[in-house]
């Protein structure tokens, strides 16, 4: 190894840097997968990255969400059915179920 001394800044920027090795400039390439490279691809699939904008199947996208959960259809309709019957606004029955269950 060649050993080199400078005494000021431009002597020392004068000095090549290492061509290959630990402090190279050249781009490393991954020797073993990280934690988020292994994650990818069982990363969660967000629910609400295809909600509908209609009220009603809005409605039927969070039956559907809370029927794979347990969940029984008919207490879900009882439940948006009496608000609809209170508000008259099927738009504000979708968010106040969709805030409820998210409580």
């Amino acid at each position: 190894a060649v050993s080199w001394k400078a005494y000021d800044w431009d002597e020392f920027m004068k000095i090549p840097g290492c061509q290959a090795g630990e402090h190279s400039t050249e781009d490393k390439k991954k020797k073993f997968m990280g934690g988020t490279d292994l994650r990818a691809e069982c990363a969660p699939k967000r629910l609400d990255d295809d909600v509908p904008l209609e009220p009603r199947k809005k409605l039927d996208k969070l039956r559907a969400g809370l029927e794979a959960v347990g969940v029984e259809s008919e207490l879900f309709d009882r439940a948006w059915g009496r608000l609809a019957a209170k508000h008259c606004d099927l738009a504000l029955v979708s968010d106040k179920m969709g805030q409820a269950t998210t409580e």
